[in-house]
């Protein structure tokens, strides 16, 4: 079934005004993906309304109606989605995927360059902490990220993506540890660790991390920040991340907790 259509930003559906507008914007040079994301519409949207008034269309200017990204999965697209899942939300027309390693927001934007618009790393400064954003300005992707959970304030809320093949879980959860994990020690021991909000998200990944090792850590809430906490140790740790970065690439990880992996699995020194 068709969706329903979406009001633009003014609050109003497509009216004669706002046809007249596009009209002229069209004519200036701008093609339907551009008059598409300042509008609030798919970009098809507009190239049917546009023919519809009699406008000839430009078939140089069109732009192609962008895929789902997740919907042929790859373990690349497994990472990303995983990234997504922590560190990502939809912000109006915009995807956006913070972070502090500027390495792996230049790996997602490769990753996502086929599926959506213009793609700019910005640097972010809120309440003194200081990281930068992937920012995707693109009506179609954002629609499509939607489906999978991702949108703002999703913390508390997000679960575990069910359709996803077992072969990419690894992917998937080094996608999550890159975003919000930790890499480190803990009483001179290797510690794993992820937290979150969601509950239900936190128990779907200690019954994964159950299944792959044979062994289900147990959940820890912290109750100052709300969050539920699942970590591995010691040998758990270094069997676990072994899997973790099993069949891993240089395009599909965050290097700075690989190299710390190895280096802690050798020497035990620092985290990440």
């Amino acid at each position: 079934m068709r969706p329903v259509a979406r009001p633009l930003k003014t609050g109003n559906y497509v009216d004669d005004a706002i046809l007249a507008e596009w009209r002229k914007d069209y004519e200036e040079g701008l093609d339907t993906y551009e008059i598409a994301t300042k509008a609030g519409v798919a970009s098809s949207t507009v190239a049917r309304r546009l023919k519809r008034l009699g406008v000839e269309m430009d078939q140089t200017r069109q732009r192609q109606t962008f895929l789902d990204p997740f919907e042929m999965m790859t373990p690349d697209k497994a990472w990303l989605l995983g990234l997504l899942y922590t560190d990502g939300n939809i912000y109006g027309n915009r995807v956006r995927l913070a972070s502090n390693d500027r390495d792996m927001l230049e790996k997602a934007q490769v990753i996502l360059a086929p599926f959506g618009g213009g793609s700019r790393i910005i640097a972010n400064h809120v309440r003194g902490s200081s990281c930068e954003i992937l920012q995707i300005s693109s009506v179609e992707l954002a629609e499509h990220v939607k489906k999978y959970g991702i949108y703002a304030r999703k913390s508390l809320t997000i679960s575990w993506p069910e359709f996803l093949d077992r072969v990419y879980w690894s992917h998937f959860l080094r996608g999550v540890l890159d975003g919000d994990g930790y890499i480190g020690l803990s009483g001179g021991k290797l510690l794993i660790s992820y937290a979150t909000g969601s509950v239900s998200f936190a128990e779907s990944i200690a019954t994964v991390i159950g299944e792959v090792i044979d062994y289900k850590p147990s959940l820890w809430k912290h109750k100052k920040w709300n969050s539920y906490q699942v970590g591995l140790y010691s040998a758990k740790a270094k069997t676990f991340g072994a899997w973790l970065y099993h069949a891993s690439e240089d395009k599909n990880r965050m290097n700075r907790k690989y190299n710390r992996y190895i280096e802690l699995c050798v020497n035990k020194k620092g985290d990440a």
